[in-house]
């Protein structure tokens, strides 16, 4: 076999590195997509102001129905 026969043989491709490198993208992603929407619920959870408001009802002024008979 001369050099240039032996430069031609078809190589094999590994595909490890290429799915790893996909593999820790997806992660990443994730946990930024998993932070993120932990911010928005802490947003969204502000605590209500409550106010203790009383309403008072006076029966002194009121006069009673009368039912004729």
């Amino acid at each position: 076999m001369n050099p240039q026969e032996q430069s031609q043989v078809p190589q094999e491709k590994s595909f490890g590195a290429t799915i790893g490198i996909i593999l820790i993208i997806i992660a990443v992603v994730l946990g930024a997509l998993y932070l993120w929407g932990g911010q928005i619920t802490s947003q969204n959870s502000t605590p209500l102001k409550v106010t203790n408001i009383t309403a008072t009802t006076s029966n002194a002024t009121s006069t009673p129905a009368t039912i004729g008979y």
